[in-house]
């Protein structure tokens, strides 16, 4: 399986967040209460994205993010 990872700007990441269907944005921390301090509207957590990724299609976009 190959995966493809891009790096992008927090103006490209808002625009992509504005697509219909919006991609996934997990926080990109292992530490949950880390995520719970950078909150950002719809965010998963990785446990959350971790559940989800057997029924999410295959070309769903996915925006990781720290900070």
């Amino acid at each position: 399986m190959i995966l493809e990872a891009n790096r992008i700007s927090v103006p490209e990441a808002k625009e992509h967040l504005k697509q219909s269907p919006p991609p996934q944005h997990p926080c990109a921390y292992d530490d949950e209460s880390k995520c719970a301090s950078l909150p950002i509207s719809g965010a998963l957590n990785l446990r959350e994205l971790n559940g989800r990724l057997a029924s999410m299609s295959k070309d769903q976009e996915i925006i990781f993010y720290c900070s």
